[in-house]
């Protein structure tokens, strides 16, 4: 492709919300500004009531681009004129790369980078909406329209090799040469003195506590979490995250009788503390790609009990696993794991650098470098056009 000094790249994300996606793009944009890259970070609207990390975008050297009519619902109208904002957007950017994050900016994005004659397209699934999300005529139409997706894009982007299976054999959106797995890369917490968590909960140092940490939503199931939790004698359960639903999710709580052992102190920016008070991750998703809270977990040495999707297995290794949707063996399963858990089991606990190194986000920033290299210069009989190169 020649010699290009700066590589321009336009990230786009349906929303900033809590959660790994955002988290990664975030990272991406800054860690790739400073290696020699340019990006900007094409971003669409929360609803209202979901938290949101546009305080971590406010970091020097990141440039965002706001969309508020790029939203997570289909509406028409808006989706056309983010369509031709997006367009425009990279016509005056000239980026040599495209790169998309979650589904509906996946699909505005790749075609306005065909349209505006963008060199290189990427996507990245950072989990699916193929299950667990809508009913089969839906589900049915969203594949169709991923397929087509996937004929506009060089490269997409999963987290693990389950999920690469998932990609391009089970649901057969691409060739598998296509798909690359790339883990994903955190800015991983900060290990921590135990405390100040169960502090801010009013539980002393030897009651057993577990924790959830995942957005409020119905595919992460904290309903059925919280309701298989009259199973677990004694023990208390921290719902850490936010959302729409959480309101709900506290009236359930209290309607169980359980409002005094089910805790939700929201979303938690530092969660070093958290995971140093925790005996015990639950993870207990409809579907998961590759569950971020699930390698905190192990980064900071906790144990976890999760039910066995996409690549829970593949990401936490020493997890207790259950089927999906085995709500009393999960319980079980969560009352065994606990019954060992004390103040000197977690004050024995150390930090796994192993795995904090696997999945940095320093890492993570290398490995999409060099993918956009290679995109731009693996195609020897068709010269790439390099936009202002």
């Amino acid at each position: 492709m020649g010699e290009v000094r700066v590589l321009r790249v336009l990230r786009v994300i349906t929303r900033l919300n809590v959660g790994g996606p955002a988290r990664q793009a975030l990272a991406l944009s800054r860690l790739l500004n400073r290696d020699g890259f340019r990006t900007v970070l094409t971003v669409g609207s929360c609803p209202v009531g979901e938290g949101d990390l546009w305080a971590e975008a406010d970091a020097p050297g990141l440039r965002i681009a706001s969309l508020p009519s790029l939203g997570r619902e289909v509406r028409p109208r808006d989706d056309a004129r983010t369509l031709a904002a997006l367009v425009g957007l990279m016509r005056r950017e000239r980026p040599h790369v495209v790169h998309t994050h979650m589904a509906k900016a996946g699909g505005l994005g790749r075609v306005a980078a065909r349209l505006a004659g963008v060199p290189a397209v990427v996507h990245t699934y950072h989990g699916h909406v193929f299950r667990g999300y809508f009913g089969p005529r839906a589900t049915r139409a969203i594949l169709a329209a991923e397929r087509s997706l996937a004929r506009l894009t060089d490269a997409l982007v999963v987290l693990s090799p389950s999920q690469r299976e998932e990609v391009a054999v089970r649901y057969r959106v691409a060739g598998r040469g296509r798909v690359r797995v790339l883990a994903p890369g955190l800015d991983l917490p900060a290990p921590a003195a135990p405390g100040a968590f169960r502090a801010r909960l009013g539980l002393g140092e030897g009651v057993p506590l577990a924790g959830i940490v995942a957005r409020v939503a119905p595919v992460k199931r904290q309903r059925e979490l919280v309701l298989a939790w009259r199973a677990v004698e004694g023990a208390h359960l921290a719902v850490v995250g936010d959302g729409p639903g959480r309101g709900g999710l506290e009236a359930l709580a209290r309607d169980l009788g359980l409002d005094g052992r089910v805790h939700f102190p929201g979303f938690v920016e530092a969660m070093g503390p958290v995971y140093a008070d925790l005996d015990l991750v639950v993870s207990c998703s409809a579907a998961e790609g590759t569950p971020l809270a699930l390698i905190e977990a192990r980064a900071a040495g906790v144990p976890a009990v999760a039910m066995d999707v996409g690549g829970v297995r593949e990401v936490c290794p020493g997890a207790t696993l259950v089927p999906a949707g085995a709500w009393s063996e999960l319980a079980r399963a969560v009352a065994a794991s606990l019954a060992s858990a004390g103040p000197e089991a977690r004050r024995a606990r150390r930090p796994d650098e192993e795995v904090r190194r696997a999945y940095g986000a320093e890492r993570n920033a290398a490995d999409h470098a060099a993918l956009y290299r290679e995109i731009l210069g693996r195609r020897p009989g068709q010269p790439v056009r390099r936009p202002g190169g």
